[in-house]
């Protein structure tokens, strides 16, 4: 019966240890509005993109709200858009995967759609993407 009561007391202190740090994580990531699509678009500002890229898996990837842009990344492509107006002048590069990062994503199970959405952000970072 000892080592019963050495282990319930370590899983108590365990929850009770775990579960503050838990529950400030979940409240860190609540989103602050909710809103249905039909609600959104009764605001008057959500905008549609209109631009065909032959993708329809874009992501939003950083907001640089210091510069009004927005990055997003699809396959093959990387866009800047004005956040005020994303259909306004969009600033495109098609950056296809390379043969080598197709093969490393296939031997690692991965699909062989590969996006470019994994290397935007440090691409951005780091200052390496010209016209963004």
């Amino acid at each position: 019966t000892m080592p019963l009561v050495g282990f319930l007391l370590w899983a108590i202190l365990l929850i009770v240890g775990w579960w503050p740090s838990y529950s400030k994580d979940y409240l860190f990531a609540t989103p602050r509005v909710q809103l249905t699509f039909k609600e959104l678009k009764a605001t008057g500002t959500a905008r549609f993109f209109n631009f065909l890229l032959n993708s329809t898996d874009y992501r939003i990837l950083l907001k640089d709200e210091d510069h009004d842009r927005m990055y997003v990344g699809s396959k093959d492509y990387i866009l800047s858009l004005d956040l005020h107006d994303i259909n306004r002048e969009p600033l495109i590069i098609h950056w296809p995967a390379s043969q080598q990062r197709i093969d490393e994503c296939v031997l690692s199970g991965k699909n062989n759609n590969v996006s470019t959405s994994d290397v935007i952000p440090k691409l951005i970072r780091d200052g390496e993407v010209p016209i963004l």
